[in-house]
């Protein structure tokens, strides 16, 4: 079931209509002062519709401002880390990190992890960024960081450390099943994700533009809700990067028995009120988690799928992760829930 943002799907709510207050203006010591009045509202009557379309601008209103505060807020100290292996794949994990970055307004660090930490090595990794990387991304030795041991966590020590705002990685298939390292690897890095994890599936296809000025152009964000899970800093970030994209974001939750589709969407709608985001569609389904999902993506064509990890049990984030990857038609972003 799919229920778009419109007056059918707005939730009950006060009577409320908007009166606006035109700026006003006065002359001071030769300057002209424009004093902006906020909005304000004030009970009145009127038809059903007209309140439920005055109560959806009110919630635009108040969701552009928000995001334009997250947009125009100072950089966190937390950078980029892109996760390589000096594979073919690796080229596209640099590009998207840098383009993340870049979008963020923070800095990348390079990642590798091997049994060999010498400076030559170092410089191979640093050769192999300047040959393979893009052009808009100027790395200097500081950026490389070589780790030993297992990659898991290497990966995990290293966010850590640097208080990463994303992990880039790549995921590569094996034969025509294309099992990618979601059994290993990725899968022990999603198990204890310090940050959010971008998988880049292991074909041609992009999400970030690098030019003059960087553009994501991943399509419609499809954020993939559990509802029996926390889920504020999924959607918070699933939004900002809607946002940053200039596309739709949806919000799409598989249900089982004892729930009917009106409640599970009206808990949607209320979990993205909570995290100050606007879905342009709630959609609920029925059956597999991961294989409605996979089918939700191709559906509405996007190319970022948005998941949390915190509730989800190891397998379940693999097997969906899995299952998106597989479609060649899509990135995973996986989200930790910030635990306060």
């Amino acid at each position: 079931m799919r229920i778009s943002a419109g007056p059918g799907s707005c939730p009950r709510s006060p009577l409320l209509t908007e009166r606006l207050i035109e700026p006003r203006t006065r002359r001071c010591s030769g300057k002209l002062l424009i004093r902006r009045e906020i909005p304000h509202f004030s009970r009145e009557l009127g038809t059903k519709d007209q309140q439920i379309a005055t109560v959806m601008r009110v919630r635009s209103l108040r969701f552009r401002q928000q995001m334009a505060e997250q947009t125009t807020a100072q950089p966190g100290p937390g950078c980029v880390v892109a996760a390589i292996d000096l594979s073919t794949s690796s080229r596209r994990v640099l590009m998207h990190a840098a383009g993340l970055a870049r979008l963020f307004s923070t800095s990348v660090k390079v990642l590798h992890v091997g049994a060999d930490v010498s400076p030559e090595r170092r410089q191979v990794v640093l050769d192999f960024c300047a040959l393979h990387g893009p052009y808009e991304v100027d790395l200097c030795d500081d950026d490389i960081v070589l780790r030993t041991g297992i990659v898991s966590d290497a990966i995990y020590r290293e966010a850590t450390r640097q208080q990463a705002r994303l992990v880039v990685m790549g995921s590569r298939g094996h034969g025509k099943l294309a099992v990618f390292l979601l059994g290993s690897t990725t899968q022990a890095v999603l198990r204890n994700a310090p940050a959010p994890i971008l998988l880049v599936p292991p074909v041609d296809l992009n999400i970030v533009d690098l030019a003059d000025r960087v553009r994501l152009s991943c399509g419609p964000v499809l954020a993939a809700v559990d509802l029996a899970d926390a889920n504020d800093e999924q959607l918070r970030l699933a939004g900002e990067l809607a946002h940053l994209a200039g596309e739709p974001l949806l919000l799409v939750t598989v249900t089982g028995k004892g729930r009917t589709d009106h409640l599970s969407s009206s808990m949607l709608r209320e979990r993205a009120h909570r995290a100050a985001v606007l879905p342009r569609a709630t959609i609920v389904r029925h059956g597999d988690i991961a294989e409605q999902i996979s089918r939700c993506a191709v559906a509405e064509r996007t190319g970022l799928v948005v998941m949390g990890l915190r509730g989800r049990t190891c397998k379940q984030s693999g097997a969906i992760a899995t299952a998106v990857l597989r479609t060649n038609a899509a990135f995973v972003l996986a989200v930790p829930e910030v635990v306060s």
